[in-house]
């Protein structure tokens, strides 16, 4: 009877530290995080002219940013606007939730998710950091931004090809591949949510999976290292998820949208 009870609780604390494990692993990005980095949650307070004031579908943060001197951070853009009918976006952005303390992270500043853009977005807000949350063999690092791929890089260069490309998003969490093979369009009209749209500075990335909650979230190659016997690393950004086509991951260029409405990645600092 002994003998029972000791595997029992052996297999007890052993399927407690797996849940444990998932748990975190899911839960980490959700976290309230100050300053802010790539890779985390946010909620945005939205009206509806039947059910009231409601909380947004969470978005992921791709990466702090700056524009005419303002700091803040870009996400993609469809988080905002006003896709369906009878909904429009109060200028609010919660990390990650309303309904946790303190957690009020800035307003949208410029939208660029219309019929013919980025799909991008700049939330004004002071507190970020050039940082983005990755993992690592089962550990979460927060990556310096040390450097992003320009457009004539990824389009007319074939730079990516090679190279071992992550994304950080809030449903999905951290997903990897190694790129045999991309595609990448200075304008290429999609069929999205009813309607064509031409997207501009789009990299579609074959098995890099994302699912609803990732848009925004960063997309980039990472190098690790080990500092004071800790775990470290340094991201070069490619761009932002904004949804899937088949198995193709879609990303808009940081490149581009730096081009297009002129917000600039902040780099290590």
């Amino acid at each position: 009877m002994k003998k029972i009870l000791v595997l029992l609780l052996i297999f007890y604390l052993l399927l407690t530290s797996i849940l444990v494990v998932y748990s975190n692993n899911h839960s980490t990005l959700s976290n309230k995080y100050r300053p802010i980095r790539g890779g985390i949650e946010i909620n945005q307070w939205k009206f509806h002219y039947t059910s009231g004031y409601t909380l947004g579908n969470g978005c992921s943060i791709g990466y702090p940013a700056i524009v005419y001197g303002i700091r803040g951070y870009v996400t993609a853009g469809h988080c905002f606007n006003g896709q369906i009918s009878g909904i429009n976006w109060e200028g609010h952005v919660f990390q990650p939730s309303r309904f946790i303390n303190n957690s009020y992270a800035g307003a949208p500043l410029i939208v660029d998710g219309d019929f013919y853009n980025t799909d991008s977005a700049f939330v004004e807000y002071y507190d970020v950091s050039s940082n983005l949350m990755t993992r690592v063999s089962g550990i979460w690092i927060n990556a310096q931004i040390t450097d992003y791929y320009s457009w004539n890089e990824i389009h007319f260069g074939n730079i990516l090809f090679g190279l071992t490309i992550y994304k950080t998003g809030i449903n999905t969490t951290v997903t990897s591949t190694y790129v045999y093979s991309y595609r990448s369009y200075l304008l290429k009209y999609e069929y999205d949510d009813g309607i064509w749209r031409l997207f501009k500075y789009i990299i579609y990335i074959p098995n890099l999976y994302a699912g609803k909650g990732d848009s925004g979230g960063p997309v980039y190659t990472l190098e690790t290292y080990y500092l004071d016997g800790m775990l470290a690393g340094n991201a070069s950004l490619v761009g932002i998820v904004i949804g899937k086509k088949g198995s193709d991951t879609m990303v808009i260029s940081v490149d581009g949208i730096r081009y297009e409405i002129g917000i600039s990645p902040i780099i290590g600092g």
